[in-house]
């Protein structure tokens, strides 16, 4: 896979988290387990072709400037997204 691939997989992974996020609909975002469960579920995978579960999770948001979950939840709220 190269980087273009990579990088454009990696949006589509993004904007799945968003969508169940999104859908989760409440106060808090779903757990990493729930998260990773229903990325497995959309048959998701990793850059490396892996399930996902919830460390790979939050390590692939943390990459992306994320605080986790609540960060993505942030920014669908209007909120600042990122760390830095």
């Amino acid at each position: 896979m190269n980087r273009k691939e990579q990088l454009t997989q990696h949006q589509q992974v993004l904007e799945a988290i968003k969508k169940i996020v999104k859908n989760y609909g409440r106060c808090s975002p779903p757990s990493y387990k729930q998260a990773a469960a229903a990325l497995n579920a959309q048959q998701a995978k990793t850059t490396w072709g892996n399930e996902w579960t919830p460390q790979r999770l939050l390590r692939f948001l943390q990459r992306r400037g994320y605080s986790g979950l609540h960060g993505v939840q942030a920014e669908l709220n209007g909120r600042p997204k990122k760390l830095r």
